[in-house]
């Protein structure tokens, strides 16, 4: 008989759960496992099939971008005196009180924006007023890194009652127009949305297309990180030496304000400042600035208007009394600043 090893360690032997614990693992994977990858997967298709699609979504935007491409046309002073005859000379006087030339207006604004010719795909959203049905027209270049902050270039179409607005306002419009084929098919870091407004020369505040597009853009959550408004820009015949552009912003827009006119500066030679101000109710213009304000947007209004109360565009202006050259050079600012905000980096 062998007596035990004092120096060998001792037999530990196998408890229950030991031997067992191996065997009760295995059936955990075996079904563990397939359930867990079922619940995912059913989870994902919840999510897939109750995501709110992307309004903005568009399969071809490549190739519309490249179509838009081949009719990028610097700003030059032919393109906007044809804009400017089509408004001022054409359609005339626009606004509610005349809706079939307001509709015209809003109608050339689309088709010339349009995938027809310039070749931006043009949102239209209709909104209700006491007078009738105004219309804005919306054109987005896609941006290509910072996609989802927007800069907003905007202007209204309508001209105030019984005026061609040849100034006030188809030197804005037309402007937009020149700006939006300048930069056509090119995307930039961030996204640009041309808006052009309709009833804005409207006293009752609620019913001007700014106050709607704002209102809007702000339950939608929209990252507007400035907006650039164009209301009556070009200099007209009988403007003094002293006739500048000024860059108008709220006290929260100050950066951006100084940041528009020193673009401006650099790419043109008309005269320009910036002046922070606070909102006049007496002052109609710059309440379409107000009305990205009021949603706690930075905004500006560029203007070489001395009156802004609306009534520096009298009914007998007309296109010779404007001075092209410098609308065109002023235009040529305005890219500028846009190019400025839309490339932060």
């Amino acid at each position: 008989m062998n007596s035990p090893d004092p120096d060998a360690a001792p037999e530990i032997p196998d408890s229950p759960d030991t031997r067992s614990s191996g065997f009760r693992v295995i059936p955990f994977l075996v079904l563990g496992l397939p359930i867990g990858l079922f619940v995912l997967g059913a989870i994902s298709l919840i999510i897939y099939v109750t995501k709110k699609p992307d309004p903005d979504f568009d399969a071809n935007e490549q190739i519309r971008l490249e179509a838009a491409a081949l009719n990028r046309a610097p700003v030059s002073e032919s393109d906007l005196e044809r804009s400017l005859s089509v408004l001022a000379e054409r359609i005339g006087p626009r606004h509610l009180g005349e809706p079939d030339a307001l509709a015209g207006a809003a109608a050339w604004i689309e088709s010339t924006l349009g995938g027809g010719n310039i070749g931006y795909p043009v949102k239209t959203v209709p909104f209700s007023t006491s007078e009738g049905i105004g219309k804005n027209l919306v054109a987005t270049l896609p941006g290509a890194t910072r996609r989802g902050e927007v800069v907003i270039v905007a202007a209204h179409y309508d001209s105030p009652k019984q005026s061609a607005g040849a100034n006030n306002n188809a030197s804005g419009i037309s402007a937009l127009i020149s700006l939006a084929r300048a930069l056509a098919g090119d995307p930039q870091q961030r996204s640009i949305r041309f808006v052009a407004f309709s009833n804005d020369e409207a006293t009752e505040v609620s019913e001007r297309g700014s106050v709607r597009f704002a209102n809007d853009a702000r339950e939608a959550e929209e990252r507007i990180v400035g907006a650039l408004y164009l209301d009556t820009i070009a200099r007209g015949s009988g403007d003094s030496d002293d006739f500048q552009i000024t860059f108008y912003g709220d006290t929260n827009s100050q950066y951006i304000t100084r940041s528009a006119n020193a673009a401006f500066r650099n790419a043109s030679e008309q005269r320009a400042e910036a002046d922070t101000t606070s909102y006049n109710s007496a002052d109609l213009q710059l309440g379409v600035a107000k009305a990205f304000w009021d949603m706690g947007y930075f905004a500006v209004l560029a203007t070489g208007a001395s009156d802004l109360s609306g009534n520096g565009d009298g009914p007998d202006e007309t296109i010779e009394d404007l001075d092209l050259e410098a609308f065109a050079d002023s235009v040529r600012g305005m890219e500028a600043v846009i190019r400025e905000w839309a490339n932060p980096d």
